[in-house]
């Protein structure tokens, strides 16, 4: 094996474990969150399949999107998602989705269902069925689990609101080289728009065994077809920034952001209703 695919492979395995077992950052999706720092558990649309399904009620019409980041400037490490979301009459909105991350000798492909509800107007609540599988070259088998995600949003005020999302409520088990449970994390959050321009940001989430993660993000509406967003996460620090060009029916959303250690990411998204 070529000396930088070894090198690649067994940085992979460094984090595969973690990724799989449900850390906060895991398979987290579309340039607007990104460029947020990640912080999205109270976001709406159609991203809010990957990170808190709960928002998906925002969605009124059948759409579509697609979204790469790849970490650190390296093919290898790259996450291409592909989602679409539709509502279903009278009583929610649905969406499927397709992740892949990696390369040749080291993978993890997810696919999940989503679904998502409304009561009473303010409150929202959603739940999606992931099937992972993750692959090593060499191995004899992939590791392979069906995991569960539950979320809520609530609008607690006309300038505020929250979001609660729960990634592995079961605490499932890896099947395969693994062979481990795997992990539950709780993420909650703050939304604040204090004007029709700005929003503001929070989030905080736990791995039962690992230290907490906060998150926070500005988003300014330059104009109606213009968004400008920036945040900071850590620990380690973490800075991003990106903004969006929104027309019609269509939203592109690029981002960056800046590892303390490993440096730079780019994410791009384009989502399109029908």
């Amino acid at each position: 094996m070529c000396s930088w695919k070894a090198f690649i492979l067994h940085f992979l395995l460094l984090i595969s474990f973690s990724r799989l077992r449900g850390a906060n950052d895991y398979f987290s999706s579309g340039a607007q969150s990104a460029g947020l720092a990640g912080s999205s558990v109270m976001l709406t649309g159609l991203w809010a399949m990957q990170d808190n399904q709960a928002g998906l009620v925002a969605v009124r019409k059948p759409c579509a999107g697609i979204f790469h980041d790849r970490k650190f400037l390296l093919p290898q490490l790259g996450q291409t998602d592909i989602l679409f979301a539709f509502p279903v009459r009278k009583t929610g909105t649905a969406g499927v989705s397709f992740s892949y991350f990696g390369f040749e000798l080291y993978n993890e492909k997810k696919i999940a269902c989503s679904y998502a509800m409304s009561f009473s107007g303010k409150t929202s609540a959603g739940v999606r069925v992931d099937f992972i599988s993750s692959f090593i070259a060499g191995e004899q088998t992939s590791a392979k689990t069906i995991i569960s995600e539950l979320g809520i949003q609530s609008q607690l005020a006309s300038v505020l609101r929250m979001g609660i999302h729960l990634y592995n409520p079961s605490v499932v088990t890896l099947r395969g080289y693994a062979n481990e449970p795997a992990a539950t994390t709780l993420r909650m959050g703050l939304a604040y728009t204090p004007s029709g321009k700005v929003m503001i940001c929070a989030e905080t989430g736990k791995e039962v065994s690992s230290p907490g993660v906060f998150k926070t993000g500005i988003e300014y509406r330059a104009s109606d077809q213009v968004y400008l967003r920036t945040g900071i996460s850590g620990l380690p620090v973490s800075t991003s920034f990106g903004f969006g060009l929104y027309k019609g029916k269509y939203k592109i959303d690029f981002s960056a952001s800046r590892h303390q250690d490993l440096g730079y990411s780019p994410q791009f998204s384009m989502e399109w209703e029908f």
